[in-house]
């Protein structure tokens, strides 16, 4: 069985000035992505195999900037079609 790993987490506040953007986001990919997302041994069987795409962590921000919002879906969606 495959499973497909990615965390994607923003809370949004629009009482907040600022927009969020890429650079507020701590990115990481691949097995960094897998640490970052400390799912520790759930998945250590056998017969799965572990495909770590993202983890995008923008913890508290302001409303995320359509660009960014997209680069982010459009990683994980790549990756879910792959």
């Amino acid at each position: 069985m495959k499973i497909l790993a990615a965390k994607f987490v923003l809370e949004a506040n629009a009482n907040v000035p600022m927009l969020c953007d890429l650079e507020n986001v701590a990115l990481s990919y691949g097995q960094d992505a897998l640490t970052h997302m400390q799912l520790g041994n759930v998945f250590d069987a056998d017969d799965i195999e572990v495909i770590p795409v993202l983890c995008a962590d923008a913890a508290c921000s302001g409303v995320m900037k359509k660009a960014c919002f997209d680069y982010i879906e459009q990683r994980i969606l790549t990756a879910v079609k792959e």
